[in-house]
């Protein structure tokens, strides 16, 4: 086969071998990018999940201190305007937080249960408590607040405490096992592509470098070949 190798096939050849090579080092390179791209997705979506959970419970309590700070306030004759209606546009803000963590998806099927854990206590805070402190304090009703936040939200809000504490930890930890998987896959992807552009530089330069030592073999031999001919030739003119 390589006694009929061309000039023009030798190079063709080689170039054959370096778009294979340069189409192996694509395909891999997409595959890994795409599986890296993949991490930083999951590692970014948890992030704004994680966001989400920690703004509505920080709402939760800022209204849980507003409300106390209204009952403060207005006994002993402060002004207290637009204190109850500022304080409901945080609870309602901390509201669609939650939903919009609660829409997920979620990283795994343990999350999804504490967060229906979590959903079930919260609702059971918002609706047996500080919706009925609202009412209370709207009512001037300042005995059953007081009896609202003594007797049933203490004891609802650590229950709610008890499973958010639980639910970002998971978050937490979930985030920082994405964030080392998208490291590792990067890393993994970049000794790819070092690997296979060394072995296509190698493999390239190796079958150029047999193909041109082919190509002078194969000249030295025609001369020498020719130069023996001729040296008959000049034996056979002198004796």
């Amino acid at each position: 086969m390589l006694n009929n190798l061309t000039i023009r096939g030798g190079l063709t050849l080689v170039i054959s071998v370096f778009v294979a090579f340069l189409l192996i080092v694509i395909g891999v390179g997409y595959g890994a990018l795409k599986l890296a791209n993949s991490s930083l997705d999951e590692t970014q979506h948890s992030a704004v999940a994680l966001s989400h959970l920690k703004a509505s419970s920080e709402k939760l309590l800022q209204v849980q201190l507003a409300l106390g700070s209204y009952q403060t306030l207005f006994s002993v004759g402060k002004q207290t305007d637009e204190l109850l209606s500022a304080a409901h546009k945080v609870l309602v803000e901390s509201n669609k937080d939650f939903s919009s963590y609660m829409a997920g998806p979620f990283a795994s099927e343990a999350e999804k249960k504490l967060a229906q854990s979590v959903e079930q206590a919260r609702s059971a805070l918002v609706d047996k408590a500080i919706e009925p402190e609202f009412k209370a304090l709207t009512d001037f009703d300042f005995n059953t607040f007081r009896n609202i936040q003594g007797e049933t939200a203490n004891a609802f809000y650590a229950a709610y405490s008890k499973s958010i504490d639980t639910l970002q930890r998971v978050q937490m930890d979930s985030q920082r096992q994405q964030a080392e998987t998208a490291a590792q896959r990067f890393q993994m992807a970049t000794l790819l592509f070092a690997g296979i552009g060394a072995i296509a530089s190698v493999g390239t330069t190796l079958v150029l470098t047999l193909i041109l030592t082919f190509f002078f073999l194969k000249f030295f031999l025609k001369l020498f070949f020719l130069l023996f001919f001729l040296f008959k030739i000049f034996l056979f003119i002198l004796f």
